[in-house]
């Protein structure tokens, strides 16, 4: 049996209950979204992964992973004030994606 270890309320939930168990929600509507973008996941390694276009499999984070990862990239060689976007964009060129940065 596979477990992955993720918060509860996190955005990866839904996905890996569909991954794992097949379990969709009850709401057609969210099902068949949710059926949707669940092809662009995938499993390795007891992590989760999404497909991306440029790079092969971007790591899923969620929470403290997320604000660790872009303190470190923000942090770098000898520091690096970035905008927003260009942080996000270079934690990408890391291979790890977050749905949305707050």
């Amino acid at each position: 049996m596979l477990t992955i270890d993720v918060p509860q309320g996190s955005w990866m939930n839904p996905i890996l209950d569909y991954l794992q168990n097949d379990k969709l929600p009850k709401d057609k509507l969210e099902a068949r979204r949710l059926r949707a973008r669940v092809a662009q996941y995938y499993i390795y390694d007891d992590r989760l992964y999404k497909r991306g276009f440029f790079a092969s499999l971007l790591r899923c984070i969620d929470g403290t992973d997320c604000q660790t990862v872009l303190e470190e990239i923000h942090a770098g060689y000898c520091g690096n004030h970035a905008t927003t976007l260009s942080l996000a964009q270079k934690g990408l060129r890391q291979g790890f994606y977050w749905p949305t940065i707050k």
